[in-house]
């Protein structure tokens, strides 16, 4: 029996990074679940979001973030970006807790709105609303406008199952939107095909993209792109052409390896995977398989890469791969030691 992570259905999110001075403003996505190190943040459950402030006359006031922030800050980026939002989660509560320490409206919107992508992430969509609704008021406090919220909550009503909700908003904030090549464009898009293929809808969902033009999905970044394949691939899934499905999952896998989300590489490897096997390709759904549950094993996911490891193993037979076979075996042994011994040591 297959496997399968239904990730297009979970609300792809952006993370938000260190904001500015109150004048700053927040600019499009840079990657869908990736987050920038510079001053300014994003990631689609989770991308980064750059400074809109190229083309200054004078330097930005940069406000100084408090240490523990941005240690709690750092990890938690790194766990969203290893596909750990529970640990992510933990992280941004933590700094959430001490930006509302300091009474620091800038820092309470950021970590409040990460935490919420964290949550929705985690399919705990009521105490995302509730970190929303915090970070609505302080990002208003502090004088940040922040695109992404309603982007986010779009997301969640979809997830909910609230279509037409998601679909209405979608629609107006396009209306609202004027620049051609505006990044968040490119999400409410994006949003409007996912909604459309939820509803087996193939042909629209793909006139939708068409309204994606080539400069502005370039100009969206590298989490876009990424995401553009994901929502292409589930599009030729519906018209049930899996093997152009699965170069489209390897387009993203490629895309969320260059952005360093290791989690969503994963996510985009195992769901090639089923494609390719579905397309009858067992070397190349081998492969993918093999690929991810690697992955999956070096970053301590154990049960999900034997489940993944076990998958490949009987088309690396059927397809006569000696050597993937044999490394496929041994990647199972080496599953099976670790989670031995995790067992061991939660037994003492």
């Amino acid at each position: 029996m297959k496997i399968l992570i239904d990730i297009n259905f979970l609300p792809r999110i952006t993370l938000i990074s260190r904001m500015r001075s109150k004048k700053a403003s927040v600019s499009p996505p840079i990657r869908a679940f990736r987050v920038i190190r510079g001053c300014f943040p994003s990631a689609i459950i989770i991308a980064a979001l750059a400074l809109a402030g190229a083309g200054c006359s004078t330097p930005p006031n940069v406000v100084r973030t408090d240490p523990e922030i941005e240690r709690n800050v750092a990890v938690a980026r790194g766990a969203y970006a290893a596909g750990s939002a529970e640990k992510a989660a933990s992280y941004y509560q933590k700094a959430l807790q001490r930006a509302r320490v300091m009474d620091a409206p800038a820092e309470i919107a950021r970590n409040a709105y990460n935490l919420a992508a964290c949550l929705a992430a985690l399919r705990s969509y009521d105490a995302a609303q509730a970190c929303l609704d915090e970070a609505r008021r302080e990002f208003k406090r502090a004088g940040i406008p922040c695109r992404e919220l309603p982007l986010l909550e779009a997301k969640i009503a979809r997830a909910q199952g609230r279509s037409q909700e998601a679909a209405s908003l979608a629609r107006a904030e396009l209306k609202n939107t004027k620049e051609p090549n505006d990044a968040i464009r490119t999400q409410w898009h994006l949003l409007l095909a996912e909604l459309l293929c939820d509803q087996d809808q193939a042909a629209n969902a793909e006139a939708e993209l068409a309204a994606i033009g080539p400069k502005q999905l370039k100009a969206s970044g590298t989490d876009a792109r990424a995401e553009t394949a994901l929502t292409r691939a589930r599009i030729q899934m519906l018209k049930r052409n899996p093997q152009e499905a699965a170069l489209q999952y390897d387009i993203a896998a490629e895309y969320w390896q260059a952005a360093g989300r290791y989690g969503d590489m994963v996510n985009a490897l195992d769901q090639a995977g089923h494609a390719y096997e579905d397309a009858g390709n067992s070397p190349s759904a081998a492969d993918r398989y093999y690929r991810a549950a690697r992955s999956l094993c070096e970053s301590g996911q154990l049960a999900r890469a034997h489940d993944v490891a076990t998958q490949a193993l009987p088309l690396a037979v059927a397809s006569h791969q000696p050597e993937l076979q044999k490394q496929v075996e041994r990647l199972k042994v080496e599953i099976d030691r670790q989670q031995q011994k995790a067992s061991a040591t939660d037994k003492k």
